[in-house]
């Protein structure tokens, strides 16, 4: 039991170590193109523009793209990590979300709260930790009919070891960095 404890604290801390050392999200650079807006897409976008289920805190890339450009509404209705195209994106939350197709685009317009990742997008088991990490958008998990990302495979395997577990401490620690940016964690 005393062993287990040990190798335990030991691969925390191996673990802790390796996020710690990982780059953190720099602040976005200026769009250059202008993506659709919500109300551009559907006739009512205000009756789905409640961030009481959206984080106020996205994790974009360089250009301003949520979850690197990849498609949100794809890895619910396809289970697939699809690359979105800047052709069908819309602004939503201060950052462009680019989709596989114009249905896609549509979906999201229509309820992004559905699709957007839970952390904003974050690494997950970053949050467990109370750290915002890059999130891989091709590292991916669906709980809930909620979407979550990981920084790698190590990385998700390691929170699916007490899923439940970590998923508590996400629950508990993501209100407290939610609105606070990487640099200050």
């Amino acid at each position: 039991m005393l062993n287990q404890r040990f190798l335990t604290s030991v691969t925390t801390i191996s673990l802790i170590s390796l996020l710690s050392s990982c780059q953190r999200i720099q602040t976005p650079l200026p769009r250059t193109e202008t993506p659709l807006t919500i109300s551009e897409l559907t006739l009512e976008p205000e009756t789905h523009l409640t961030t009481a289920t959206a984080p106020t805190t996205l994790n974009v890339d360089e250009q301003g793209r949520a979850l690197r450009g990849y498609d949100a509404v794809a890895y619910l209705e396809a289970q697939q990590a699809i690359p979105g195209e800047s052709a069908w994106s819309v602004s939503w939350q201060g950052a462009e979300w680019h989709f596989s197709s114009p249905e896609n685009q549509v979906k999201f317009a229509e309820n992004p709260e559905k699709y957007v990742p839970g952390n904003g997008g974050y690494c997950t088991f970053g949050v467990v930790l109370s750290k915002k990490l890059d999130g891989d958008p091709t590292v991916w998990l669906v709980r809930n009919d909620r979407l979550y990302f990981f920084l790698d495979e190590d990385v998700k395997r390691k929170f699916l070891q007490d899923e439940a577990g970590n998923f508590e401490r996400v629950h508990n620690n993501w209100p407290l960095i939610a609105n606070k940016l990487p640099e200050e964690l």
